[in-house]
């Protein structure tokens, strides 16, 4: 019967061991989850800081992008009208005798020429950067 006892007691000094290294690697876990709590919503903020620039910068580069294409149609609009009231004058001076028709013809070509030139570049454009916001230090 006393190695019952001791069994049990033993089996009881193993348990209360247990039991410590269980605690002491709660301990342990609770101490780690306290020191990394706040380095994780310090993460998490700067994430949220990050994504929130990031969606900042998204909508300045379309508006940017918006106020050029707003920018190239205008353009667009007033040389049209200058190039169809040039040709259109021209196209009177000459009917009434007071320009040749080779200047006309000339004139024509090289506004056919332009309007080549343009269309290409507004079908094909470039990837054009916007400019750096800059702060200026008062």
């Amino acid at each position: 019967m006393t190695e019952d006892k001791k069994d049990a007691f033993a089996t009881s000094e193993d348990q209360k061991t247990e039991t410590t290294k269980k605690q002491s690697t709660d301990n342990g876990l609770v101490q780690l989850l306290e020191v990394a709590k706040p380095l994780f919503e310090m993460f998490m903020a700067y994430k949220a800081k990050e994504s929130e620039a990031k969606m900042k910068e998204a909508d300045a580069r379309i508006k940017y992008f918006q106020q050029a294409s707003k920018h190239n149609r205008n353009v667009l609009y007033s040389m049209t009208v200058f190039l169809v009231a040039i040709v259109g004058l021209m196209t009177i001076l000459t009917w009434v005798g007071k320009v040749s028709g080779d200047a006309l013809l000339f004139l024509v070509g090289t506004v056919v020429g332009y309007l080549i030139l343009f269309i290409q570049k507004l079908a094909s454009p470039t990837e054009e950067q916007p400019p750096e916001p800059t702060t200026e230090q008062t």
